[in-house]
């Protein structure tokens, strides 16, 4: 570890800070929007995020990290953000040992977010001999399916499997529209549908206040043009459901979504993802990255319903190395880990 460098950790960036991370953000092609200064608070409010900076001696920004903090666990989704190994390697160092010494956390979560190749292979291996760390094979682990928008929009609906390809065929003929939510009142009608899709499935919602943090989520994309929010309305222009989709260089990415428990027999989602393809084509970007899907998961679930659903979309799966688990208080961890198990 190179002990010249500095560091800092706080809980608000300041304007300078801020610009400076953008500044790598920008240039960085693999860079995941969890990594994006303004993109976790606005997405997970209910959390605390924790921001992480690397300089060298000169002042130059080495590396950068977003650690979003859930009671006693600090989670590095995707990161850090660099452009070497040996940076990467560091920075989990320091960032390790900085919670440990915090000595009421129990685990930090890290995930490389490059896809499984030689590369991430030997860095895991770097970090492991600086701390050992547990790896799982459970639904924790990230992988995504990525649509290749490099062809015309019929070969990308002909490269449908025949479920989403109907889905698509049928909402055109019974005239469903996307349009892209710019103002107050629709954006609120999507956060209504996504409180409504989060009661009937009965799961937690990451929004303390949905119309709220929907509100600044659109405020924030108008204002620095990162991302969309798209909705789908019928013929008698009622909104069904709507996604929020974001960009960086060849990449848009699905990151939340909901559609309305009262058309749930409609094929809403289908129409609106091919849609918001297009859009993403014409904007330039060759890859429509669908998100979530996980390999582990049960026939009938909710999981293997929407894995099934972004299968048929025929995109390329993206497989993230399995992230690991750094103990930072065995004591701690194994109260968690029993609660966890217990919870099911």
């Amino acid at each position: 570890m190179n002990t010249n460098h500095k560091h800092i950790f706080t809980f608000k960036l300041t304007e300078n800070q801020r610009s400076q991370w953008m500044t790598m953000f920008d240039e960085y092609n693999n860079a995941k929007f969890t990594q994006h200064p303004d993109w976790p608070l606005l997405s997970q409010p209910n959390r605390k995020v924790n921001y992480f900076m690397l300089y060298a001696n000169d002042g130059k920004l080495l590396a950068v990290s977003t650690i979003v903090e859930n009671r006693i666990v600090a989670n590095i989704l995707w990161g850090p953000l660099c452009d070497s190994s040996e940076l990467f390697v560091d920075s989990v160092e320091i960032i390790r040992k900085y919670y440990k010494r915090k000595n009421r956390f129990a685990v930090l979560r890290v995930t490389h977010p490059s896809v499984i190749s030689s590369v991430t292979e030997s860095l895991e291996y770097a970090l492991y001999k600086r701390a050992r760390f547990k790896q799982y094979i459970n639904d924790k682990n990230l992988f995504s399916i990525a649509v290749n928008l490099e062809k015309s929009k019929d070969e990308i609906l002909t490269s449908f499997k025949n479920s989403n390809k109907r889905g698509v065929k049928k909402g055109i003929k019974e005239g469903f529209e996307v349009r892209e939510i710019n103002d107050t009142s629709e954006v609120k009608k999507f956060a209504s549908i996504f409180d409504e899709m989060i009661d009937a499935r009965g799961i937690e919602n990451q929004f303390l206040d949905t119309a709220n943090s929907f509100c600044e989520i659109l405020n924030s994309f108008q204002e620095k043009k990162y991302g969309k929010i798209l909705a789908i309305y019928n013929k008698d222009n009622i909104m069904m459901g709507g996604i929020v989709i974001l960009f960086k260089d060849d990449f848009a990415y699905y990151d939340i979504g909901a559609s309305s428990p009262e058309f749930r027999k409609k094929p809403i989602m289908h129409s609106l993802f091919y849609k918001a393809m297009l859009l993403c084509k014409e904007r330039g970007h060759k890859w429509f990255d669908l998100g979530g899907y996980s390999l582990i998961s049960k026939d009938g679930d909710q999981v293997t319903n929407i894995n099934k659903f972004k299968e048929g979309f025929a995109g390329v799966p993206q497989i993230y190395p399995k992230r690991m688990y750094f103990i930072l208080n065995p004591w701690i961890n194994g109260l968690y880990s029993l609660v966890m198990k217990i919870k099911g």
